[in-house]
């Protein structure tokens, strides 16, 4: 766990993750894959809650959180689809924030 760190390291992480992961029982809107995905990560993996599957669609992986034989066989697959580079990103605001720090990533 790491303590605070600078919002051009968090865009880092982000960048070079192979991976996004938000297991939450329950959520708003879920703002932080969004932000991943600004960031370049290609690969969202996500509890299997409504608001997940309304904003991410078939681009992200949905693992159930009552069922640890059935997250555990989707993880055991390895087969996360990509978020394509056009990926609408309904955040302009993050979009146009992050360019200037992902161009001298």
């Amino acid at each position: 766990f790491t303590d605070y760190i600078s919002e051009e390291c968090l865009i880092s992480l982000y960048h070079y993750a192979f991976a996004f992961i938000l297991l939450s029982l329950d959520e708003g809107f879920g703002r932080t894959p969004y932000e991943a995905v600004a960031c370049g990560c290609k690969r969202i993996i996500l509890s299997d809650i409504d608001i997940f599957h309304e904003t991410f669609k078939n681009y992200a992986t949905f693992l159930p959180l009552n069922g640890y034989d059935k997250s555990t066989t989707v993880l055991e697959k390895f087969d996360f689809p990509l978020i394509p580079d056009d990926f609408p990103l309904p955040f302009n605001v993050i979009e146009q924030r992050l360019n200037g720090v992902l161009s001298r990533l």
